[in-house]
C-alpha cells in the first residue's frame, strides 16, 4: 500500500491526522461505487462587473463536445460527462479524479442579457460570460447648479 507523506522542514513525515481521517472505514464506502456512477461538481467561481457577470468553471480534459449549457427562465445551466480513463488490466491503487456525469445551475438576476450570452473553453477553463442590460448598467446623472 501506498503511503503519502509530506516534507516540511524537518524533512518527510508520514501524512497528517487529517488525511488519515478520510483513510478511514467510513469514507472507503465511496471506493465501492464504480467511477462512472461517481457524480461530480465542477468547481465554479462567479465574478460580477459593471457590465456582466463571468462564470469560471474547471473542467479538465473536456472538449466542447462534453459540456452542453443552457439558460431558461433567467437560470443558467450547464452539464456534462468526463468518462473514465481507466484501462483494463490495469490495477488502480489510487483515483483521486472524479468521472461521470455533472450538471450545475445557477438563477441569473432580473439584470442578465440571457439574449446575449457567450462560452468558450480553453485549457480546462469553461468561461461563460452573461452582459448585463443597458437599463441594468449605472447611469452617470450631472447635477446642474440652478
Amino acid at each position: 500500500m501506498l503511503v503519502p507523506v509530506r516534507k516540511n522542514r524537518e524533512g518527510l513525515l508520514p501524512s497528517s491526522i487529517i488525511d488519515r481521517f478520510f483513510e478511514e472505514p467510513i469514507f472507503k464506502v465511496f471506493d465501492d461505487f464504480p467511477m462512472s456512477e461517481r457524480g461530480w461538481n465542477p468547481a465554479v467561481e462567479v465574478s460580477e462587473t459593471k457590465n456582466e457577470l463571468t462564470f469560471s468553471v474547471e473542467l479538465p480534459g473536456l472538449e466542447q463536445k462534453d459540456v452542453s449549457i443552457n439558460v431558461e427562465r433567467n437560470v443558467l445551466s450547464f452539464s456534462g460527462e468526463r468518462k473514465t480513463e481507466r484501462t483494463e488490466g490495469r490495477e488502480y491503487i489510487r483515483c483521486e479524479r472524479w468521472y461521470g456525469k455533472f450538471y450545475r445551475s445557477f438563477q441569473l438576476p432580473d439584470t442578465a442579457d440571457t439574449e446575449k450570452i457567450t462560452a468558450k473553453l480553453a485549457s480546462g477553463i469553461l468561461t461563460i460570460i452573461v452582459p448585463k442590460k443597458e437599463e441594468a448598467k449605472p447611469k452617470q446623472i450631472t447635477v446642474s447648479v440652478a
